[in-house]
């Protein structure tokens, strides 16, 4: 009995989720939410290191963060007896510069964290060209004066990708610029021990060696603990994707649904040669804006997509909630919001390749939504496509970038929306949503309630030791 009941609630509809309401955030509210949003999740502890965010993310961080402010601290003090005491001040300010860097990043205060850092290497640099001009006023040995000029470049080069190119700001790009920095001073005192065998070169020259080798070793340590955090990942996906490689073994082994996965590409090729060229961003002009129009475009697409699925398929659906949009665009687009094209999304499932194709084709011929042309890699169902190039573990189905232009969306100015159309074959979708184990596919039509599979539940702890 208890079975009969459970069959029974499962096939029973789902209803969808009622509106936010009053809880929903405001405009202001989310704009400010995004310019400030950290990520403190420990699943992504050490793949964080590689995302737009860089390593100040890193759990490791603060005591990464007191290990390099002492370290340029007592720097500064034993430099006093060759440098100047203003130089020796500015070197000890960029000790204190670099926490401040990592109290606001933990803030969110990206943009102070960036002027910040602008300011200490310009302050650096300037304090190193003048000392460098003092050294060699006095007759200084030519290798402080060397020491200096590297100080100098490496201070322009850093301060100015921070100014130009604030994105090219992440963890390997910090470990770039720590090892050409170390490494150039290990070379300038190299050489100078090398000429001039003395006590002092050489324990400025072992001192630095210990430093940059120092610093690979902790770069090293990072990089194999990432390695190893990708290989989790991916072991974590290998059930579910043992379960996708086996149903698409039986496509590609029957002749009839080989021919039907080639229609299906076909007409996929023939839809993005016909699409209109333009950006694949959004329009909005904040996040915020961004939001505001998928909550008000949502039940439209959804409602057009029930009218184009025909009698054979299954629509279901909600707007990405705000968490993993703000997630997404900070790890995976350096905080470019207008890359997000799928806070509205729709999806539909089939039983079979050709009811796919035929929604496919009734979306190409529907004069009110206009196709967004993109790359094969969203064709999951062609059967050259490589599943394991990205993070998909083996899942097929096809995703489509198209805007809504009916009357009503273009008098509420929402026409230039791009949404997210996901087709799906339910065998597929049953793994995804936990209905079935490795093998033994079942068709279900509760539908709505996707994401409490354990399937999808799987590739969102994969996802997030990823960071993507």
């Amino acid at each position: 009995m208890w079975t009969a009941r459970r069959r029974a609630r499962a096939a029973a509809p789902v209803a969808p989720k009622p509106a936010a309401g009053q809880s929903r955030p405001t405009r202001e509210q989310l704009n400010k939410r995004f310019a400030s949003w950290v990520e403190y999740s420990s699943e992504s502890a050490h793949a964080v290191l590689f995302s737009s965010l860089g390593m100040w993310l890193s759990p490791h961080f603060p005591t990464i963060l007191i290990f390099l402010s002492l370290f340029v601290m007592v720097g500064a003090i034993f430099s006093l007896q060759h440098n100047s005491l203003a130089y020796c001040a500015v070197q000890l300010m960029n000790g204190f510069a670099i926490l401040g860097t990592g109290l606001l990043v933990f803030a969110g205060r990206r943009l102070a964290a960036r002027v910040l850092l602008f300011v200490a290497c310009a302050a650096m640099a300037a304090a190193s060209t003048g000392e460098a001009v003092v050294l060699l006023a006095r007759g200084r040995s030519g290798y402080h004066v060397a020491n200096m000029i590297t100080n100098v470049l490496f201070c322009v080069a850093v301060g100015t990708i921070l100014c130009v190119f604030p994105r090219w700001h992440s963890w390997r790009f910090s470990t770039a610029c720590f090892l050409s920095y170390y490494y150039a001073r290990v070379l300038v005192w190299g050489l100078f021990f090398a000429k001039r065998q003395t006590e002092v070169l050489q324990t400025a020259f072992s001192a630095q060696c210990d430093v940059a080798a120092l610093a690979a070793s902790c770069i090293l340590l990072v990089e194999i603990k990432y390695r190893a955090t990708l290989k989790r990942a991916h072991e974590m996906a290998r059930g579910d994707a043992s379960s996708y490689d086996e149903i698409w073994k039986t496509f590609v082994a029957d002749e009839i649904k080989i021919k039907a996965l080639s229609s299906l590409v076909d007409a996929y090729k023939a839809a993005m040669a016909g699409a209109e060229k333009r950006s694949k961003r959004q329009a909005a002009a904040s996040v915020g804006d961004l939001f505001d129009g998928a909550y008000a475009l949502q039940p439209l697409v959804v409602a057009k997509a029930e009218a184009i699925s025909g009698d054979a398929g299954v629509v279901y659906g909600n707007t990405k909630t705000v968490a993993r949009a703000f997630q997404k665009a900070w790890r995976s687009y350096g905080g470019d919001y207008r890359r997000l094209c799928d806070v509205v999304r729709v999806s539909i499932a089939f039983e079979t390749i050709d009811e796919l194709t035929a929604c496919l084709e009734r979306i190409v011929a529907d004069d009110e939504l206009e196709l967004i042309p993109q790359g094969m890699e969203k064709c999951r169902f062609d059967p050259e496509y490589a599943p394991y190039a990205g993070q998909f573990v083996g899942y097929r189905d096809l995703q489509l970038g198209a805007t809504f232009k009916s009357a009503e969306t273009r008098d509420r100015g929402l026409d230039q929306h791009i949404v997210e159309i996901q087709l799906h074959l339910r065998v597929f979708e049953a793994i995804k949503t936990g209905h079935v184990t490795v093998g033994l596919p079942v068709h279900t039509t509760n539908l709505a309630g996707w994401r409490m599979g354990s399937g999808h539940r799987t590739y969102v702890s994969c996802r997030n030791l990823r960071c993507s």
